[in-house]
């Protein structure tokens, strides 16, 4: 996401100035929500020295915290980041290989069960705050 952010600094400015509204909308909202509606997910006790993994997973247990799940950052800010890419066609390569990263992310959440599947509704809201910028600030998608 930051290179992404920089890259656009850097190279399109008006793709970046969508893209940083795009995702301080959305932390906006994201925290408003945590504000006033609480969400967590519940996980499973794990038992340590099981194996590798389940040390890893108890590891990203203790650094992120089951609350505040809805809407997902995670899947939103990913969504977002390879929905930018998609403006130029001369980035498309990129775009599909972001929008494949995001997928993983957003299975990844739920495999480590960081959350739910209705917090994956971020992402949707993701996608619209990028169209709305998109439209807002009429992006030139050529070249």
């Amino acid at each position: 996401m930051y290179v992404s952010l920089l890259f656009f600094f850097i190279f399109h400015p008006r793709i970046f100035t969508a893209f940083a509204l795009a995702m301080i909308s959305l932390f906006l909202i994201s925290n408003a929500v945590y504000v006033v509606f609480q969400t967590q997910v519940p996980r499973p006790t794990l038992v340590p020295h099981t194996n590798w993994f389940v040390d890893k997973v108890i590891a990203l247990y203790e650094i992120d915290n089951p609350y505040n799940c809805f809407p997902s950052l995670h899947c939103g800010t990913s969504t977002l980041t390879a929905a930018f890419w998609f403006v130029k066609k001369k980035y498309r390569t990129i775009a599909w290989i972001m929008a494949l990263w995001a997928f993983g992310i957003i299975l990844s959440t739920q495999f480590l069960k960081q959350h739910v599947l209705v917090d994956i509704t971020g992402s949707l809201i993701a996608i619209l705050l990028y169209f709305a910028f998109y439209k807002t600030l009429k992006l030139n998608t050529q070249a």
